[in-house]
């Protein structure tokens, strides 16, 4: 119905996750300007951004910055929709650790060096769907706007993991 044939219960989970995160986060000064930074402004008309996504679709340009349409949207939805792939990106590494693809844990590896390791791997998946008539498992790019998004990501759950 929305135009998103890609998207599992499990992404849907993880992309909600990411706005209840934020939501209680109640970030300094300079995670909200860095915010602001990536996404954009966060107290952007939210009914208004999607209404117009709604009626008009993305900006021909969304892949370029955004790591998928929807994000494109609203800067909220920019955010969970980066909080969701890098929680998908992070088990789905975790996955291949443990089945010997790759050699390394991602608790073991930085943000970037995850991010390449998915690059990599999702290559990998996509010609292994494709090889069999399947549609990419992972049809999105990790450009470096994106990459940069996901380090913001990357360093908000750092801090949430320093509290415990």
């Amino acid at each position: 119905q929305m135009n998103e044939n890609y998207r599992t219960v499990l992404g849907h989970l993880r992309h909600e996750s990411g706005h209840y995160y934020w939501s209680r986060l109640n970030p300094g000064v300079q995670a909200r300007e860095e915010f602001t930074r990536q996404f954009g402004d966060e107290d952007r008309d939210y009914k208004q951004s999607l209404d117009a996504y709604y009626a008009s679709g993305p900006s021909d340009n969304w892949r370029q910055f955004y790591i998928s349409a929807y994000a494109s949207s609203h800067p909220a939805e920019d955010w969970a929709e980066s909080w969701g792939h890098y929680l998908h990106i992070h088990d789905a590494l975790d996955t291949a650790a443990s089945q010997d693809l790759i050699s390394e844990s991602p608790a073991g590896m930085n943000i970037n060096q995850r991010i390449e390791t998915w690059r990599d791997l999702s290559i990998t998946l996509n010609e292994m769907n494709r090889s069999v008539g399947l549609g990419d498992a992972y049809p999105f790019v990790i450009n470096k706007h994106v990459a940069r998004k996901l380090t913001f990501v990357d360093s908000i759950i750092c801090s949430l993991q320093a509290l415990r």
